[in-house]
């Protein structure tokens, strides 16, 4: 019942925050208006009816005022219902303003109750019009002010002042009281709602924030996992591009078994169908089979550098290192560079094969690119790969002899697309080390390190937890 009364009489029908702000203050501003006059109205008619004598001497007189004053806060209140509040505002300022000036008119612009209702509609100016709205009422009360009061001073109008010399009563009392408690109320809801606005605005603001918040974090993982599945398929790609680098070097190396397997065949069957001797073609068939046996290691080596990356298992490192240099071991014959694989004990972690064999691949492939063995100042051309255990990490090596990388580009190698390979045979896409890195951290939770110095070489040093 409560919801539905304030539902139906108090509740805005404005749009716009502000505007339904200043249409609940004149609500309750006319409501408690009419309640006033309504209970002034009543009292009247009790004394009329219980002492009809008392009534007509001293009451009659002010309930046709109050049924009229009564009446027109009514009508206002309709009209604000209505959805024309901005009109019933402007209208209940005027009536306060006019009946302001009508008492300075006829008691002297100096009479208390003017000039405290004077008061009370700039500050209802300003809270249910705008403060703009106060400042010109404000300005239309001070040149009143002034023009009346001027034409009183001078007894153009005569006003009755005889009020002066009557003493201070209870109902002078209860009129100021009156409307410094509407000033008060008017003030109180305005505050009233201005906090709750504010209050709403906290919140939203407080909602907005958290979901920016959370829409960051959002973007941020959402950017995250777009550059890992970019950076997988550079990855892949990248793999596809280095076996196009090396496919004539790899299909060298696959018709020297090739080739073996041809000749012995040919002559097993030649020599066994002419002088029928088992042995001799017993021996071919075995030298075929064991050259059949390099090109099927070979190819598949090959296959994992272009394959897809596989599960996490446990594998070896020097096993995985010796067939990237069968790989590239055409690559460093044609660069007149000696591979060289040191591994003191077989070092087995858990991983990723063909991530780490992708690793080592591009750092050798570097290492070979470093050399320009045309130079007569490179005697040892060499890169030597490096497996040992310390402690309970795995460390991996490629040394060279090469050109070296300047100090100002070493913070930089590690970067996208950034390449320090000179010339057009050698010169690299500038992801293979960043993939490197990132491999290295992300898969094995390991670290890689440079050290380098131009004309002498560079070492880059892989450290693997096991």
């Amino acid at each position: 019942m409560k919801t539905f009364l304030v539902k139906n009489i108090l509740t805005p029908r404005s749009v716009g925050e502000d505007s339904q702000r200043r249409e609940f203050i004149l609500n309750v501003l006319l409501l408690t208006s009419i309640v006033i006059f309504a209970v002034a109205l009543l009292c009247n008619l009790t004394i009329a009816i219980i002492d009809p004598v008392r009534f007509s001497g001293s009451s009659d007189s002010s309930t046709i005022p109050i049924m009229i004053v009564l009446g027109v806060l009514v009508m206002l209140y309709g009209l604000s219902r209505k959805g024309h509040f901005r009109i019933s505002a402007y209208i209940i300022i005027g009536i306060f303003l006019l009946f302001s000036f009508l008492m300075g008119y006829q008691w002297g612009i100096g009479v208390t109750a003017s000039l405290l209702i004077y008061m009370l509609v700039i500050i209802m100016a300003g809270i249910l019009i705008s403060t703009r709205f106060s400042f010109i009422v404000t300005s239309v009360i001070v040149v009143i002010l002034v023009v009346v009061g001027k034409l009183q001073l001078h007894s153009i109008i005569v006003a009755d002042t005889a009020w002066k010399l009557l003493p201070w009563t209870q109902q002078d009392t209860l009129m100021t009281c009156i409307i410094f408690v509407v000033a008060a109320t008017v003030s109180w809801l305005s505050n009233r709602e201005i906090e709750a606005s504010l209050a709403r605005a906290h919140r939203s603001e407080a909602s907005l924030r958290a979901q920016r918040d959370s829409l960051e974090v959002l973007v941020e993982e959402r950017t995250k996992e777009l550059k890992e599945a970019q950076l997988e398929q550079i990855s892949q790609l990248y793999s596809f591009a280095e076996f196009g680098r090396l496919s004539s070097g790899l299909f060298h190396d696959l018709m020297n078994p090739l080739t073996a397997v041809s000749l012995n065949v040919e002559r097993a069957k030649t020599e066994g169908e002419t002088l029928g001797d088992i042995t001799r073609t017993q021996h071919y068939l075995d030298q075929a089979f064991v050259a059949a046996k390099r090109m099927e290691q070979f190819i598949s080596a090959i296959r994992k550098q272009i394959g897809k990356h596989g599960e996490k298992k446990e594998f070896s490192l020097v096993e995985e290192t010796s067939q990237v240099l069968d790989i590239l071991s055409y690559k460093a014959h044609v660069a007149e560079v000696t591979l060289t694989l040191q591994a003191t004990q077989d070092c087995v972690i858990v991983g990723d094969p063909m991530r780490f064999s992708q690793v080592m691949l591009n750092l050798v492939t570097n290492a070979i690119d470093a050399y320009d063995c045309k130079l007569e100042s490179q005697t040892d051309c060499s890169v030597v790969i490096s497996i040992e255990q310390s402690g309970t990490d795995v460390v991996c090596t490629v040394t060279d002899r090469g050109i070296g990388i300047e100090e100002k580009n070493i913070e930089n190698i590690f970067k996208p697309f950034f390449t320090t390979k000179p010339n057009e045979k050698t010169k690299g896409t500038g992801i293979g080390l960043s993939i490197v890195k990132t491999i290295i951290e992300k898969d094995f939770n390991g670290t890689i390190t440079v050290v380098s110095t131009p004309s002498t070489g560079t070492v880059f040093t892989v450290t693997l937890p096991q």
